[in-house]
């Protein structure tokens, strides 16, 4: 069998499409290097992005002098938590060994003054 002769116009219509398929070809490399460049560069623009945000965060921009103002507020507050917990135990330990104490008393003077009638 001898090859079957394609028309001119098929012939046209097929280089046409390679030549499409090959333009197609050559531009997703181009975006798909895009792309690449991209994601390479993205997250140091996140991190600059980052950066200049929580730099305008903080007063002075001092993200570090705000920690340490809130660990300090902290510990003020843990310690001013232990003093009225320390304060109220004591006030109780001294409050129950006055009336112990104030009981003990009462009985003694019951008992020297002997039985009532």
């Amino acid at each position: 069998m001898s090859p079957v002769p394609i028309p001119d116009i098929l012939m046209q219509l097929l280089q046409n499409i390679h030549n499409d398929l090959q333009e197609v070809k050559t531009e997703q490399k181009k975006q798909g290097q895009t792309l690449t460049d991209h994601i390479a560069t993205e997250p140091e623009e996140w991190a600059d992005l980052m950066r200049s945000t929580l730099g305008c965060a903080f007063p002075g921009g001092d993200a570090d002098g705000h920690r340490r103002y809130h660990e300090e507020t902290i510990t003020a507050i843990e310690a001013r938590s232990k003093f009225w917990k320390q304060m109220l135990f004591e006030v109780t330990k001294y409050g129950l060994f006055g009336v112990v104490g104030w009981l003990a008393y009462t009985v003694w003077v019951a008992f020297l003054n002997g039985p009532q009638k």
